[in-house]
């Protein structure tokens, strides 16, 4: 019977003539616990073929595992945060494309081989911070938050986007351009407006929808005459006209 030495950091297995630990390199120093690897004892009435695998007692989970998913789920959460709070919009389409989701599930499914062989064959993995198993895990479970954030974007409406800008003249001769915004049925523009001790100040422009969501717009607009003010804004939902606003004059601001 082939006995193994338990790691007193991390938990884990190694060879009895191990001087560290084969997945944390905590030194040991003779006085740690042992277990025994047992092996079924093959069944003389089945063929070599059918024989069943030689196995061996499962390890001890990695005692940083559940941290490690804790602080994956969070950063998925963390991001997703962002997102709705209108900060990174450019970053969602990236992490929801659906082939960014087939890479990450493509590797997921190949740890999950490793794992399967490493399980079957009775192997004991090599020296490593994460173990095959660890790997398994945290693949999956990134996997199903990108397929969450997927799910949240084929769900939750997109926010309105800039389809058309055109440049005018003002009776001044002055340059400015009219943005054309594409919405959803129900929305409608507002100013944002500040009563201060300057009197009436125009702070910003917004979409704001029917779930009493809103979005907000640019009060200048970069063209190649330079940034210039934005003298009106015309919504539209499913190609129809549904509410128009003045820009923001000079002396509102």
């Amino acid at each position: 019977m082939t006995m193994r030495t338990i790691c007193t950091n991390c938990g884990e297995l190694s060879l009895p003539n191990d001087l560290v630990c084969r997945h944390c390199g905590q030194p040991f120093s003779g006085t740690e616990s042992t277990m025994p690897m047992f092996q079924p004892p093959p069944d003389p009435t089945l063929p070599a073929a059918l024989a069943p695998p030689k196995m061996f007692l499962g390890r001890p989970v990695n005692p940083d595992l559940n941290k490690l998913l804790m602080a994956e789920c969070c950063a998925f959460l963390v991001l997703w945060s962002l997102v709705c709070a209108g900060l990174l919009h450019g970053i969602a389409l990236f992490t929801t494309h659906p082939v960014l989701i087939l890479v990450v599930a493509a590797f997921a499914l190949l740890i999950s081989a490793l794992y399967v062989a490493e399980k079957v064959s009775g192997e004991i993995p090599v020296a490593a911070l994460l173990s095959t198993r660890d790997l398994f895990v945290l693949c999956w479970v990134g996997t199903a938050c990108m397929g969450f954030g997927q799910l949240a974007r084929l769900t939750i409406p997109p926010p309105p986007r800039i389809s058309e800008i055109k440049i005018v003249s003002g009776e001044s001769g002055k340059r400015s351009v009219e943005i054309w915004v594409e919405g959803r049925v129900g929305d409608e523009l507002l100013r944002i407006v500040d009563f201060g001790r300057n009197g009436r100040r125009v702070v910003g422009v917004i979409v704001r929808h029917r779930s009493a969501g809103s979005d907000a717009l640019p009060m200048t607009y970069p063209t190649q005459e330079g940034e210039l003010n934005v003298s009106k804004y015309r919504l539209r939902a499913q190609q129809i006209e549904i509410d128009t606003l003045e820009g923001v004059k000079p002396e509102e601001r």
